[in-house]
């Protein structure tokens, strides 16, 4: 089995806000290439290698890669991203954008829905259905009663 290591450049941790405090170091640490099992005896989990164990700090990617070269350990390289700054201003806050007028196109299921509302009798007030005939009479009953 090949020994196989990860090199990257750590992120900084999420206490640290500003730009300062990045780590200029590179790490290379061991990935484990079996997997992990419970100790008959004691229950402890363990291990067939001991490759995840290798962790090494280098001041250069280079110096990790040749450091891995040279023991004949195979290596994957995880370039950190950089972050992209976008200029802004405190004024661009306030700038003025006018607003373009869209005219909205009126559904057919509104103009139901108003329709299908039960309307209030002019003289009385009371709640009357547009066809119905008797509720019109009753109404004219009650406001003149």
């Amino acid at each position: 089995m090949k020994t196989l290591v990860r090199i990257y450049k750590p992120a900084k941790s999420a206490m640290q806000s500003g730009r300062g405090g990045r780590h200029d170091k590179w790490h290379l640490e061991g990935a484990a290439l079996s997997a992990r099992v419970p100790d008959h005896l004691m229950g402890w989990t363990t291990a067939e290698d001991t490759n995840d164990q290798i962790s090494m700090s280098f001041d250069t990617k280079t110096a990790a890669i040749e450091f891995a070269e040279s023991k004949g350990w195979g290596y994957e390289v995880h370039d950190p991203e950089e972050r992209q700054v976008k200029p802004q201003n405190y004024l661009d806050n306030f700038q003025y954008h006018p607003v373009v007028y869209h005219p909205v196109k009126v559904e057919k299921k509104t103009e139901q829905k108003k329709a299908a509302k039960p309307q209030r009798s002019r003289k009385s007030g009371t709640r009357v259905k547009k066809k119905d005939e008797v509720g019109m009479e009753k109404a004219k009953k009650a406001k003149k009663t």
